[in-house]
């Protein structure tokens, strides 16, 4: 879906090329270690809603 232009976010880059972000359409995570992650690897779509969901309380630390 796409936004009517009266709609959308204005431009935070005044470059004709648009911002380094938005040239690809992936967030790519490599190697997550944080917390309770173990080497986790992946792709995540750019302006797409993305969920995680998990068990209460499944390994986290106060």
């Amino acid at each position: 879906m796409t936004l009517p232009a009266e709609q959308r976010c204005p431009s935070v880059c005044s470059s004709p090329t648009g911002h380094p972000a938005d040239s690809h359409d992936l967030i790519r995570v490599r190697g997550a270690r944080e917390n309770n992650l173990q080497d986790i690897c992946v792709d995540l779509p750019k302006r797409c809603l993305t969920v995680f969901t998990g068990v209460s309380g499944s390994g986290t630390w106060a």
